[in-house]
């Protein structure tokens, strides 16, 4: 039996809106406890390696672009 396709699910990611603030994204990702660290250590790393920037009008992250990096950051095939 083969196992089905991975991929990124995150019910927290889901219920976030279109444009969401990095403690909203953080909180979704990591939790609560763990969001303030990956706001301070993990964040500008993973801006480095091309996660999604802060929309100026919008001001937020555009949420599929985060899922979108996060998928090819863990090599998970996409939803279809």
């Amino acid at each position: 039996m083969t196992e089905p396709p991975r991929t990124l699910t995150n019910a927290a990611l889901d219920r976030l809106p279109l444009f969401a603030t990095d403690l909203e994204i953080a909180t979704s990702i990591v939790g609560r406890a763990r969001a303030n660290y990956w706001l301070k250590a993990v964040l500008p790393t993973l801006e480095r390696r091309g996660f999604p920037a802060q929309d100026p009008l919008h001001t937020g992250r555009a949420v599929p672009l985060v899922r979108k990096f996060y998928e090819d950051y863990l090599a998970l095939p996409r939803a279809l």
